[in-house]
């Protein structure tokens, strides 16, 4: 469908902005700069942001955000529009981390669209001009209420920029209500307060800090002065991103645990949301007088109830949420009841996944009858035919994802670790695994992407199919471990699945000191192979958090 008028586009752009926290007017901006706003091709370049296909395969995807654009999605400009918006907020996360604040405009689209040589600063300003008026006009009309569905497909519904609020409150609200016994509308207090300091998970640098010439508060709750010297420590000692809810929900807990306990107190003694909310700010944000901004807390708080309210059919009961891993996301796959048992497969991820298969009998505790990167197919005996067969509804049978191919000769013990560092570096945001059958969106494909950068290096995969517990069997069976300080590139790293979620993936470069040594992995929340990991943080995280063996190994012919 063509862009009709710029004006549309704007609208565009503040509707996808919005709900990743990304500057619309930057959007608009990066269109014009690239394209004209121009709906067209050049050369290989496609639609308004001039998207390779293969940049729009490596990129199009967020299991942790629910976005998922398929390859054919790239002729679509509104999708064009989102892409955009979920790679600056990608990017814009990066340097971040990196950084400790939010980029500027230049920084950005330099980390963003690294391969453009466009002139910077003059440029961008350019676009940037030509495009303020439009924009000023489509961010007005979006911060007027919602109105209703129009029948003009062309005109979008402006929204609020809420959606990743809302799309992490449940699962948030569900882990404090699990782990400090408090009541829904206590634990939506606390996400209240939490949606208020980092604008609905939208702002996670503090942009203008309350003491002039601090560094300013970071995370959820934006930690400021020690405690966020506290929370940088305890993300680097667990291998975590200090973007990741991982760590955001991990420090959260500690503290509220420890040294903010009486945060917890406070809000127990609350008998509405409004008190709770106004006995958690006080105990816990402490904000200086006049800046409690209790209109944003309370309409936060209120959001997290509903969206909470409004998930309940797709949480699992407390007792089995309890048994899942804490700091992943979890997804139900399926789920059936069969008399007084009910059982259900669930996927859990962030960068890496698997499923486990839970079984609970009216009035007992649910126990798991199998955890592996993918339960499927379901073991005989593990649960009745009729059951299994069920559950087993999504998955499909699709043969050897692997088939061996003829590669140059000879493949010999001494070559092969080459062959693979080579193939590994080469696969890095060109394998793509979003779209690989049975592994939920690539989020279950560590596995399978290891097993074909294996095919593509030496003609046959390592074996195990999408499992790393099998695939660690086979290793152990028909390979050489080896010990760390002997690792070279190309051999293989594995920490397999158990009750806690595992991993695999390839040794980069050997560098010193052997911590900085990178890893080549599948990314289940972007769905693609990256260079995502380190030996020590790969270490830090299956070992220190996991509680898994971290093995290597050298591939024989």
């Amino acid at each position: 469908m063509p862009i009709k008028s710029t004006k549309i586009f704007a609208n565009e752009c503040v509707l996808q902005g919005l709900f990743l926290g990304v500057n619309p007017h930057f959007l608009m901006a990066v269109a014009k700069l690239r394209s004209g706003i121009n709906d067209d091709v050049e050369g290989d370049r496609i639609g308004p942001f001039r998207v390779t296909q293969q940049e729009w395969d490596a990129n199009g995807g967020a299991a942790d955000l629910e976005v998922i654009l398929d390859p054919q999605d790239i002729t679509d400009w509104r999708l064009q529009c989102l892409y955009a918006a979920l790679t600056s907020y990608r990017a814009q996360n990066r340097v971040l981390e990196h950084l400790g604040r939010y980029p500027s405009a230049v920084e950005l689209y330099k980390e963003q669209w690294p391969n453009d040589r466009v002139e910077l600063p003059a440029k961008l300003q350019e676009a940037l001009d030509a495009t303020a008026g439009f924009m000023d006009e489509a961010i007005t009309d979006a911060q007027q209420p919602a109105p209703s569905p129009e029948s003009n497909p062309e005109k979008p519904t402006p929204k609020k920029g809420t959606e990743i609020f809302v799309t992490k409150a449940p699962r948030i609200m569900e882990k404090l209500i699990d782990d400090f016994g408090l009541k829904d509308f206590q634990a939506a207090a606390i996400l209240g307060n939490i949606g208020e300091e980092c604008d609905g998970f939208n702002a996670m640098q503090e942009k203008h800090p309350v003491v002039p010439g601090s560094r300013g508060g970071f995370g959820w709750a934006q930690w400021t002065g020690s405690r966020r010297t506290d929370f940088e420590a305890f993300c680097s000692d667990r291998g975590l991103s200090p973007v990741s809810d991982a760590a955001n929900y991990g420090f959260l807990k500690i503290e509220l645990s420890t040294s903010q306990s009486e945060s917890i107190n406070a809000l127990k003694n609350a008998s509405n949301i409004s008190k709770a909310v106004r006995a958690f700010e006080a105990e816990f944000e402490r904000a200086k007088a006049g800046l409690e901004h209790f209109d944003l807390r309370d309409s936060w708080s209120k959001l997290a109830l509903k969206s909470f309210n409004d998930s309940a059919a797709a949480r699992v009961p407390a007792a089995v949420a309890r048994i899942l891993d804490p700091d992943l996301i979890y997804r139900v796959i399926a789920t059936i009841t069969d008399e007084s048992t009910t059982f259900w497969v669930i996927t859990q991820f962030t960068d890496d996944g698997n499923q486990v298969l839970v079984k609970q009998d009216d009035g007992q505790a649910p126990i798991v009858l199998a955890s592996d990167t993918t339960v499927f197919p379901i073991k005989a005996g593990l649960v009745p035919e009729a059951v299994a067969a069920r559950l087993s509804a999504g998955f499909h049978d699709v043969g050897d994802p692997h088939p061996p191919i003829n590669v140059p000769s000879p493949v010999t013990d001494d070559n092969i670790n080459a062959r693979v560092f080579a193939e590994a570096r080469k696969s890095v945001d060109t394998l793509i695994t979003r779209n690989v059958p049975n592994t939920d969106h690539g989020n279950l494909a560590c596995a399978f992407a290891v097993n074909e950068v294996i095919r593509r290096a030496i003609g046959k995969p390592i074996g195990g199919g999408l499992s790393t517990t099998e695939m660690g069997k086979v290793l152990k069976d028909k390979h050489t471990e080896v010990a760390e300080s002997n690792i070279a590139a190309g051999m293989i790293v594995i920490s397999p699945t158990g009750r806690k979620v595992g991993h695999v993936g390839i040794i980069g470069m050997v560098a010193a000191p052997m911590s900085a040594t990178p890893i080549y992995s599948n990314s289940s929340r972007d769905g693609k192979f990256e260079q995502n990991f380190s030996v020590g943080k790969w270490k830090k995280r299956y070992i220190d958090v996991q509680g898994l063996p971290v093995l290597y190994y050298a591939l024989k012919n």
